[in-house]
């Protein structure tokens, strides 16, 4: 095994870098951006949310119109707290929240065709039907009862198959 030479003196950081074998300089990258916490992005769609949805109160029915989908995952917390009386909790955990923005993103622009506003009105339909469901419950005393998570919202068709099957009996009755 040959020893290598040590030079006599240090190698200059161009002679460091890859490109400096074929004479280019090197490019500095840009840093990636860093991601918000779990937490913070929880936060940022919860007012998002809230802000739409106290217009959509007062009679303005485009108040989600370019909404992004974190403020849809906003949109279910603040309902799943009001009909269960507590936050899903489960999004704070490792990249649940980033799973259910990623998840709504997909379910407008393959379901809904990029329509956000259908798509607030099928989790406004989805969430007004479970708080008759939880009403129901709650009167005939039963404590067991299936609860709408952030997949069964956002990945799973089932529910989108029953608001559209709804909407076609609706179309029915005139």
């Amino acid at each position: 095994m040959a020893l290598r030479r040590r030079p006599t003196e240090p190698p200059t950081p161009l002679e460091l870098t890859p490109f400096a074998a074929v004479g280019l300089e090197k490019v500095e990258r840009r840093r990636k951006p860093r991601r918000p916490s779990p937490r913070k992005q929880f936060d940022r769609a919860l007012q998002d949310a809230q802000r739409r949805l106290a217009l959509w109160r007062g009679g303005d029915r485009l108040a989600f119109e370019g909404a992004h989908p974190e403020c849809l995952v906003g949109m279910y917390v603040l309902l799943h707290r009001g009909v269960y009386g507590v936050a899903p909790d489960e999004l704070l955990a490792g990249d649940a929240m980033r799973g259910a923005v990623s998840a709504a993103g997909k379910l407008v622009r393959e379901v809904f065709a990029g329509d956000v506003l259908q798509a607030v009105e099928f989790i406004r339909w989805t969430w007004a039907r479970e708080a008759g469901a939880e009403k129901r419950r709650a009167a005939a005393g039963s404590q067991n009862g299936f609860r709408i998570g952030w997949r069964l919202q956002f990945c799973h068709r089932t529910l989108v198959t029953d608001w559209r099957v709804s909407q076609h009996r609706e179309a029915r009755r005139g």
